[in-house]
């Protein structure tokens, strides 16, 4: 009786929680909350990945669930959008690199239409523009064309 789908989750979180965490107490600066240094924010949000991992993990171990199921198109096509974006993101923008990311992961889905993957690639830029390059200030080309 355990729920597989959930222990897997859980224990991904566990494991990228925890490599964020000892990565940063090894080779940044932690700091104290006085006086942060580069690693305190990624040191903070891998404990926190550890405890919901934990939080998703061990309840599963006491409930009933099936061997999940893999999709190989789709974990293909969301992997190949990351790259997309590294790829896309410095010679050509944000703009660019989230329109590329977003319909290289809609070749896993065959469901939404043309103009709804546009809206949401639109949607996607806008929301990444004001948070990212307004709020945060992160110094990203927005559109850049190299030629």
């Amino acid at each position: 009786m355990r729920d597989y789908r959930d222990i897997l989750g859980g224990l991904s979180l566990i494991l990228i929680g925890l490599y964020a965490a000892i990565y940063s107490f090894v080779l940044l600066r932690i700091g104290s909350l006085s006086n942060m240094g580069p690693g305190f924010a990624p040191a903070s949000m891998g404990i926190i990945l550890v405890f919901l991992g934990l939080g998703i993990m061990v309840p599963a171990f006491l409930r009933a669930g099936a061997w999940p199921s893999g999709d190989l198109r789709a974990f293909l096509a969301v992997s190949a959008s990351v790259a997309t974006f590294a790829i896309l993101l410095r010679p050509f923008g944000l703009i660019p690199a989230i329109f590329g990311l977003t319909f290289v992961a809609y070749l896993s889905d065959d469901s939404m239409t043309l103009l709804g993957r546009l809206c949401v690639a639109a949607g996607l830029c806008l929301g990444a523009t004001l948070i990212f390059v307004v709020a945060l200030g992160v110094q990203i080309p927005i559109l850049n064309w190299p030629w």
